[in-house]
């Protein structure tokens, strides 16, 4: 089994502090290779954020 993310797909995230943030997973594999395979090595995520800071849920 190979675990890919969902290109496009972003997560939302409200933090205990009550901003937002969105968050978009690259990978889950160490050294995020392009085409992943069962011997790959995993629970390596790879992630990017962006934080609202000004406390709204619109991010351009």
């Amino acid at each position: 089994m190979v675990i890919s993310p969902v290109p496009g797909r972003v997560i939302l995230v409200r933090t205990a502090g009550g901003l937002y943030s969105k968050l978009r997973i690259l990978s889950y594999y160490k050294g995020m290779p392009e085409t992943p395979t069962a011997e790959s090595e995993a629970r390596y995520i790879l992630f990017e954020y962006v934080i609202q800071r000004d406390g709204s849920r619109s991010f351009e």
